[in-house]
């Protein structure tokens, strides 16, 4: 079960907040809304089995009711670009 705005993505060998300082316009967190600015491992993914290496480098993304199409669009290639550039 989950939040149906919600979803929580990983990218591989990076840190998520760093990931996102990298990614200006986009709005995400690392972790819980309730935790937003805490650094260390997310309870949930320590609770799901998540490796620590792994959990880095997940990133929560939400959407709202006046989220679009194209701006969903734009925050994915936005974190791709910053993904590829942190390799």
């Amino acid at each position: 079960n989950r939040l149906p705005n919600t979803l929580s993505v990983n990218f591989p060998n990076v840190i998520g907040s760093e990931l996102l300082a990298a990614s200006p316009g986009v709005c995400a967190s690392t972790g819980a809304a309730c935790h937003s600015g805490e650094t260390k491992l997310s309870a949930t993914l320590a609770a799901i089995g998540l490796h620590p290496d792994i959990a880095k480098g997940t990133v929560r993304l939400s959407v709202g009711t006046p989220t679009t199409p194209d701006e969903i669009e734009q925050a994915a290639t936005l974190l791709a670009k910053a993904w590829a550039s942190l390799q």
